[in-house]
């Protein structure tokens, strides 16, 4: 996890830039910005591909004429989901076929072939008794060639598990960075909450030389994020299946069996917000996951709020949990961290505008969702973001 740290704090630092060079017209579009954050790390953290961070006013991915990269492959891919799902790509390579689609048929059959190409280079140094790439392609084709010489899984067996990392790791952790983002925008008295804890953990020091153990020290950061998840998990649905025997769970003074091989899906939404176990649940307070020890005041004296079994459960729970949840809980908080060291989120004031009209307007922003694929924002550009160094504040 030292490399996604460090990788994102890199990201993130360029991001930075970028934003304060916008702030005179306002930031375009936080959520392409932080999906093209999570985008590049995941490349360097998978397949040991550096890039640079592109904003959201240079890249846009209509206008990528080609996906010869595994994160320009990804990233059309990603963009056209709903296309691919309905048109297997293998019918959009003709020459018959109009551009547009032709360009995503391409992205796809690009990105296996990406793949393929890397399991086979991975397969060969396996045999060779060399190291690999190191990314985490690495660990995942070595484990797998584990498993697959008693199970026998096919290539593209293989290639569907990597894809699934890949596309599940990409807008999961994007999209709650961009729901993260914009409500400490519009909460000041936040920013100054988590600066403290910034500045008092890394004692002024710059971001790139922070190192990974600081990670677990950033309570509040986490708390952030942790509260961010709690009200806008990007999953809201989890498909989970009884097991062999009868189930039987009491809700309320009734008992309810639910017989074997019963498909559940539990509503995270639901469980999250369930005023039973939280309280204020469709308030934002990110403050509620941290513990106090008694009696003092100090940062490094606080604690994580540890919710009851069953109340809060964003990356599933389970054998069956989210592979990538310490990914993504690195990346958001090294994000976060990165962000408020050194600079202020503002939102550019409507005219006559008081702090409760901009939390009311955020609080709409991010209430106005969809959950067509995961849970997102219909027009997180309704809010227009300035990024402001704290010397300059």
């Amino acid at each position: 996890m030292k490399f996604v740290w460090q990788e994102t704090l890199r990201q993130t630092c360029a991001m930075i830039s970028y934003w304060c060079d916008q702030s005179a017209a306002g930031i375009p579009n936080v959520q392409r910005d932080a999906r093209t954050v999570t985008m590049n790390v995941l490349a360097s953290t998978v397949f040991r591909e550096t890039y640079d961070f592109v904003g959201s006013a240079n890249l846009k991915v209509s206008n990528l004429s080609t996906a010869e990269s595994f994160r320009d492959a990804l990233l059309l891919v990603h963009h056209y989901i709903i296309h691919l799902m309905v048109i297997p790509y293998r019918y959009l390579l003709g020459p018959w076929v109009p551009g547009k689609l032709s360009k995503i048929g391409f992205a796809a059959f690009n990105l296996e072939q990406i793949m393929t190409k890397v399991v086979a280079e991975e397969k060969a140094a396996i045999e060779d008794g060399k190291p690999g790439s190191g990314g985490l392609i690495t660990s995942l084709v070595r484990t797998i060639d584990h498993i697959s010489k008693r199970g026998a899984l096919t290539l593209k067996e293989m290639l569907g598990n990597i894809f699934l990392i890949n596309f599940a790791g990409l807008d999961t952790t994007a999209n709650v960075l961009a729901f993260m983002i914009i409500r400490i925008a519009g909460e000041p008295d936040i920013q100054d909450w988590l600066y403290e804890e910034i500045t008092t953990l890394t004692e002024g020091r710059p971001v790139q030389d922070w190192e990974y153990e600081l990670f677990p020290k950033f309570k509040r950061c986490y708390a952030v994020f942790l509260e961010t998840l709690r009200l806008y998990a990007p999953v809201t649905g989890l498909p989970k299946m009884t097991g062999r025997g009868m189930q039987a769970i009491q809700i309320g003074e009734q008992l309810v069996t639910i017989p074997p091989g019963t498909d559940v899906f539990p509503m995270l939404l639901g469980v999250q917000t369930d005023p039973q176990h939280w309280d204020d649940p469709f308030v934002w307070k990110p403050k509620r996951w941290i513990v106090c020890a008694e009696g003092s005041a100090e940062v490094d004296s606080e604690a994580l709020l540890v919710p009851r079994k069953g109340t809060f459960f964003p990356w599933a729970e389970g054998p069956q949990g989210c592979v990538g949840k310490k990914v993504s809980q690195v990346e958001s908080v090294a994000v976060l961290a990165a962000l408020l060291a050194t600079n202020r989120m503002h939102i550019k004031n409507k005219p006559g505008e008081t702090e409760d009209g901009i939390r009311k307007r955020v609080e709409y922003c991010c209430d106005d969702n969809n959950s067509n694929v995961l849970l997102q924002m219909n027009n997180p550009t309704q809010i227009e973001l300035e990024c402001v160094e704290t010397s300059k504040d």
